[in-house]
């Protein structure tokens, strides 16, 4: 638009020049046609200097939460530039779920710029950014000219913190034990549950001495142990089904996933995470919050598969099976199904018995 306006100015004092035959005003003219092909030099040569890319590799994000990213745009010509403009949109895949937003900023010579873009996480899993649109306008504001410069980002959203509960009655899982007590959850890092109580024998060691029922009931019955290993939790995450264009879905399925695995560590200390990939059957141990991200991760980047299904453990006990349709097995019987609409607050109020 200012370019229009001041070629318009420039057409208008040239012909009041021309009508008055006034030198002075010739002159001014021709200052103007030279102002004019300056500027349009000065903007085609600050266009090629400035590059754009992002300053993080990955940006992680928590679900509705915003963030601001650092975008990085360096000068690499000999001319500052006052200011230039661009425009950013994230998304997830084909679907735009946001409309592009337009910044300004300025970058002077040999140095870099990092202006901030507002993002948010509307489902889980990978959010693409795109910054494209850049225009560098020169120093009278008449030329904005178009940038050959992009970049693109993925944005890895992960669900808000929510566990699922587990009711602690469970002989499918922990055999025969006495309800409450498991020695692979409390402190000290010992990698023994209690499989069974017997009744106590001459020379066995004190410490397996079962206190407290023996309290109650006058009666000496020792723990026996059984390693972890046997009775190790497995949570398969079958994504035979995967939509990856229904988001809804897709987003309770992670939600629940990452649920499931923080209610089996709370209540359990470990489990084993399985999904496939492709042909290819990742297996993870699960001990620490820490790993957390990193599964996550996996997960999403896990490929489509049509090959297996949740019948590949069929075989195995102690196995939580999670599918794209938001149901939850144990050892192949159905237990709970989440609603599309509703599975936030089921997540948090209800508490699974297994």
């Amino acid at each position: 638009m200012r370019c229009v306006i001041f070629v318009l100015l420039a057409l208008v004092t040239f012909y009041v020049g021309g009508i008055y035959r006034d030198n002075a005003i010739m002159t001014l003219f021709a200052c103007e046609v030279i102002v004019f092909f300056v500027m349009l030099i000065l903007a085609e040569i600050m266009k090629f200097g400035i590059k754009c890319y992002f300053k993080e590799n990955r940006i992680f994000i928590s679900k509705g939460k915003s963030y601001k990213t650092a975008l990085c745009f360096e000068n690499k010509g000999f001319l500052p530039v006052f200011k230039f403009t661009f425009k950013y949109r994230y998304f997830y895949k084909n679907k735009k779920e946001n409309k592009a937003i337009k910044l300004s900023s300025a970058v002077n010579k040999k140095s870099r710029a990092y202006p901030k873009a507002a993002v948010t996480g509307q489902y889980c899993g990978i959010m693409h950014m795109n910054v494209y649109g850049v225009r560098v306008f020169d120093y009278a504001g008449i030329f904005k000219l178009r940038c050959r410069c992009k970049a693109e980002n993925e944005i890895l959203v992960f669900p808000q913190e929510k566990k699922i509960s587990f009711a602690f009655l469970s002989d499918a899982l922990k055999g025969n034990t006495d309800m409450g007590e498991n020695e692979g959850t409390k402190g000290g890092g010992n990698s023994q549950e209690i499989h069974q109580l017997k009744p106590y024998e001459w020379g066995e060691p004190v410490k397996n001495i079962h206190w407290n029922l023996f309290a109650k009931t006058d009666e000496i019955y020792c723990k026996e142990y059984s390693d972890t290993e046997n009775s190790n939790i497995i949570i398969y995450l079958d994504l035979k089904n995967r939509d990856t264009d229904d988001l809804k879905m897709t987003d309770g399925f992670y939600e629940i996933c990452q649920a499931l695995m923080l209610g089996v560590l709370d209540s359990f200390g470990s489990c084993e995470i399985c999904f496939i990939s492709g042909d290819k059957i990742c297996s993870r141990n699960f001990t620490d919050r820490e790993e957390l991200k990193d599964i996550m991760t996996e997960l999403y980047y896990a490929g489509k598969t049509e090959k297996y299904s949740s019948n590949l453990f069929s075989g195995d006990k102690n196995v939580i099976t999670l599918n794209c349709d938001l149901e939850l097995f144990l050892n192949g019987k159905k237990i709970y199904s989440y609603s599309a609409e509703n599975y936030g607050e089921e997540i948090l109020n209800k508490k699974i018995a297994i």
